[in-house]
């Protein structure tokens, strides 16, 4: 048996994991700029991720199944369903804060913890559905068709979905007169020297200092 005869089924994990992964660093910026946060913050985005995508892959082996049936349209579909509800939680995150809370309180631990779960729950479970779905499409097709694939592609998308997020789309959509080439080198050469990095700045800086001074 060929790995392609999965009928495409590891590309669409692959693009999942991509998609998933930069998704999830959107969602923690867009947490972190509506709670002032720190690292309570970001640790209850995981928690919830992580909680909520458990929950997601328990229902692909049980009920789930009988409801959504392990096909290809389907699994289309689910992906199709995951593109669109990212760009929608994004929106979510951003407007229901202000209507939910008081403009400008300082919100408490539980108010927090009950919004990111509320907000985040759909992407998370149907993001955790879709991962042991994919590998019931699958076995449909192939019945010995190995569990460690699915998994591996899943990785193989994680991971290019953070150096996809970190060198290109992040500084590429925030400078994009720089392209994305630039901010690429500007993070591997402060990466190699960040002391000369600084010290740029700081040498920047002073001359500027100086001239403003003359």
């Amino acid at each position: 048996m060929k790995k392609s005869d999965d009928g495409g089924v590891g590309a669409v994990v692959v693009a999942t994991g991509i998609a998933s992964m930069a998704v999830q660093l959107v969602f923690v910026r867009e947490y972190l700029a509506q709670f002032q946060g720190n690292e309570i913050v970001i640790a209850l985005i995981f928690f919830c991720w992580l909680v909520l995508g458990g929950i997601g892959t328990a229902a692909a082996k049980g009920p789930g199944l009988k409801l959504v049936l392990p096909t290809p349209s389907n699994l289309a579909m689910l992906s199709g369903l995951l593109a669109l509800l990212s760009a929608c939680q994004v929106v979510a995150i951003r407007w229901l804060r202000d209507p939910i809370f008081t403009h400008g309180s300082s919100v408490g631990f539980y108010g927090t913890f009950g919004y990111i779960a509320g907000t985040i729950a759909p992407y998370a479970l149907l993001v955790g559905f879709v991962l042991p779905y994919s590998l019931m499409v699958a076995r449909r097709q192939l019945p010995d068709y190995p569990g460690n694939w699915i998994y591996m592609a899943d990785n193989a998308g994680d991971v290019t979905g953070a150096a996809l997020f970190s060198f290109v789309l992040a500084d590429a959509l925030s400078d994009p007169a720089g392209g994305a080439s630039a901010p690429a080198g500007r993070h591997f050469a402060v990466a190699v020297n960040p002391f000369n990095a600084d010290s740029g700045r700081l040498d920047g800086a002073d001359r500027a200092g100086g001239r403003g001074r003359v």
